[in-house]
C-alpha cells in the first residue's frame, strides 16, 4: 500500500533489485531550483524583515532560518553520508544524509507523506468508514492567531470537541468515543496565512462493547454553527476580540467560518490521497483509534 519501494543496484553490469520498506523519495526535481534561489536571496529576505515585513506579519520565528539552514544542508556530502553496498555483486556508492524536513523540502516531505500514509492505514485507523473534515475561520479573525500562535492549538482543541459533541448528540450516545486525527495549516493556496484544520474522521463513535455506530448523512449546519460560537467565545475570553465585533459575527449570516466534509470513504481504502492534508508537522493532534471495533 505504497509502504514500500524497489531500489536497484547501481552498477549497469549487476541489476540486482530488493524492496526496501518506506516510502518512494520523490520530488527531488524542485528541490535544486529552490535552493538556488535561496541562495541568491535568503539572506537579504533576513536583513530587511524586520524593516519590511515584521509589522505585517509579526516577528521572524526561529523556525524558519532553521529550516531553511537544513533544507540548504540536504544532501550535502559535507554533512555526512551513508555507504550503500549491493548484496549480489559487492558494488558500494554513497548516499548523502536528507534534512528530513516536512513541507519546505519538497524531496524530504513527499517521502514522509508516503510513511504516514501507510502508518495511518497500518496502525492508526480502525477498519470503519471515514470522512476528510477541514474547519476555516473568517479572515476577520486570521490576524488575532497570526499574532498569537500558540492560539491555533486551542483552535484545533475546538473543533474536535464540536466533533465530538456534534456525534454524539446525532446519534444518541454521550457515552461514545471518536477517532479523529488532526492537523493544523497555517497557509492557504496562495501561501498567505489562512490557519485552518484537516482531519481524518471515522464516520460515527466507537463504544465500549466495542461496536461501531455509523453516522446517519444530516447536514452539517448544527456543528458549523457550534464551531462559530466556541471559537467567538473563546477569542473573547482571551481579551482579544471586542464584544461589539463578536455580537456583529454571530449575527452575520454567512460569517466566514465554515466547515466541510468529503464522502465516506470505505474502511482502510484510499486514505493515501488525504495523507498531504493529514501529514502532521509538529502542531497537530492525532488520537488512535480503539483496536478491534466492528462496524
Amino acid at each position: 500500500m505504497g509502504s514500500a519501494f524497489s531500489c536497484k543496484c547501481t552498477n549497469p553490469d549487476c541489476g540486482y533489485e530488493a524492496t526496501i520498506s518506506g516510502g518512494k523519495d520523490c520530488g527531488f526535481c524542485g528541490v535544486v531550483e529552490s535552493m538556488v534561489c535561496l541562495d541568491a536571496h535568503f539572506d537579504t529576505f533576513l536583513d530587511i524583515y524586520p524593516e519590511a515585513y515584521e509589522h505585517d506579519y509579526g516577528f521572524l520565528r526561529p523556525i524558519i532560518p532553521e529550516v531553511v539552514g537544513k533544507f540548504m544542508g540536504c544532501g550535502d556530502f559535507a554533512n555526512g553520508f551513508a555507504r550503500v553496498r549491493c548484496d549480489h555483486c559487492d558494488h558500494e556508492y554513497l548516499l548523502p544524509f536528507s534534512c528530513k524536513g516536512r513541507w519546505f523540502c519538497p524531496s524530504c516531505h513527499q517521502k514522509k507523506v508516503q510513511l504516514f500514509g501507510a502508518l495511518l492505514a497500518e496502525t492508526v485507523l480502525a477498519p470503519v468508514p471515514h470522512r476528510h473534515f477541514t474547519f476555516t475561520i473568517p479572515k476577520m479573525l486570521r490576524p488575532y492567531f497570526r499574532f498569537h500562535r500558540g492560539l491555533i492549538k486551542e483552535l484545533c482543541r475546538i473543533a474536535h470537541r464540536c466533533l465530538a459533541e456534534f456525534q454524539r448528540t446525532t446519534l444518541g450516545l454521550p457515552e461514545g468515543t471518536t477517532g479523529v486525527v488532526m492537523a493544523i495549516h497555517t497557509f492557504g493556496e496562495y501561501l498567505d496565512f489562512h490557519p485552518h484544520l484537516h482531519a481524518l474522521v471515522a464516520d460515527g463513535l466507537f463504544v465500549d462493547s466495542r461496536l461501531f455506530h455509523v453516522m446517519p448523512d444530516v447536514s452539517l449546519a448544527p456543528l458549523e454553527e457550534l464551531f462559530r460560537a466556541r471559537v467567538i467565545t473563546f477569542l473573547v475570553k482571551k481579551g482579544l476580540l471586542p464584544p461589539e465585533r463578536a455580537r456583529m459575527l454571530r449575527g452575520w449570516t454567512h460569517s466566514g467560518f465554515n466547515v466541510h466534509r468529503s464522502q465516506r470513504v470505505p474502511p482502510r481504502n484510499r486514505v493515501f490521497r488525504y495523507a498531504p492534508y493529514i501529514e502532521i508537522f509538529g502542531d497537530g493532534e492525532a488520537k488512535e483509534e480503539p483496536k478491534g471495533a466492528k462496524a
